[in-house]
């Protein structure tokens, strides 16, 4: 009886063991499961930083470049301004801020006041009253608007 009883006992705590086996594998299987899940979000995530990283550094590159034209334009328009400031010829002046004023009207009579503070400050004073005259003729702006800016 004592070996039958060890004999059942034996079974039991094998079965028992057998279970728990059963147990901890699927709860492993389980865990390895999310483990591969989260793997593959983090690749996911990985590709997503890296695209971003270069979609940043693209678009800093395009910036950077961007700043650089705008340098260039702007020496560029340095020149012209100071080709026309130094030029003697009123109709050509009065052609540049004819067509800029076509393209951009108000900021167009703006760079037409920025022209006449120009031949002020270089104390062309005769191109400055042609300016201002000329302003008056087309009536882009009253004297009275102009005496009101502080640089005249």
């Amino acid at each position: 009886m004592n070996m039958l009883y060890q004999t059942k006992n034996n079974e039991l705590k094998s079965g028992i063991m057998n279970s728990f086996e059963k147990e901890i594998d699927v709860l492993i299987d389980g865990y390895e499961e999310q483990l591969h899940t989260l793997e593959e979000e983090r690749a996911t995530k990985e590709k997503q930083v890296h695209n971003l990283s270069e979609e940043l550094r693209s678009k800093q590159e395009s910036i950077a470049n961007l700043e650089e034209d705008s340098l260039q334009l702007n020496k560029k328009l340095e020149l012209m301004e100071d080709f026309l400031y130094e030029s003697s010829d009123n109709k050509l002046v009065e052609k540049y801020l004819n067509s800029y004023r076509e393209y951009f009207y108000q900021d167009g009579i703006n760079n037409m006041i920025e022209v006449i503070e120009g031949f002020m400050e270089r104390k062309y004073y005769f191109q400055s009253a042609y300016f201002i005259d000329y302003l008056g003729e087309k009536s882009f702006i009253t004297y009275n608007s102009l005496l009101n800016n502080p640089k005249f």
